[in-house]
């Protein structure tokens, strides 16, 4: 078995973890300067989840450059 599967699900966790831990933190640091009302910490939550969710929607998007009908064989291709 190949361990670039491995890596990939490790970066995968990693980075999810890291946003998940630096949410909270960007949030709290900005919640005083713009009132430190809750509709802030809603708006930075709303933010980082379409941040993340825009992020996954890149990675599985097919590239522009595929002309074929079959996505699957075009991902596999590139």
């Amino acid at each position: 078995m190949s361990p670039l599967p491995l890596l990939f699900a490790a970066t995968l966790f990693v980075s999810a973890f890291l946003l998940f831990l630096i949410q909270p933190m960007i949030a709290q640091m900005i919640l005083p300067l713009l009132g430190g009302t809750p509709a802030v910490w809603n708006t930075c939550m709303v933010f980082f989840q379409a941040a993340l969710l825009a992020g996954y929607g890149y990675t599985t998007a097919p590239p522009p450059t595929c002309r074929s009908s079959d996505k699957r064989s075009c991902r596999s291709a590139s």
